[in-house]
């Protein structure tokens, strides 16, 4: 029963999580405001279009938070960012 349970999220996270970014290149391509903004507003984008929709969450708001947990902790939780408009937004 759990390995079914394991293997429903891995194919979920699978579905819903754009995995095709490499990380280390997008660090060398954006700033870390750059990239704050773009993950603010994929997030944005994502959260407006119906979540049961086949669009996937994007590659540089995983590899932007994923960086920022290294260097926040558990303080990312409490953080917002601007998207491209100046709104603050809960990112990660």
């Amino acid at each position: 029963m759990i390995d079914y349970q394991v293997l429903s999220a891995k194919k979920y996270i699978q579905k819903k999580y754009d995995d095709e970014y490499d990380c280390a290149e997008l660090n060398h391509l954006y700033t870390v405001e750059m990239q704050s903004e773009l993950a603010a507003d994929n997030l944005l984008k994502y959260e407006r279009v119906n979540t049961k929709s086949d669009m996937k969450i994007s590659g540089i708001l995983t590899c932007f938070c994923e960086d920022q947990f290294k260097i926040l902790g558990h303080q990312l939780f409490t953080q917002t960012w601007n998207d491209s408009f100046g709104n603050p937004t809960a990112v990660c």
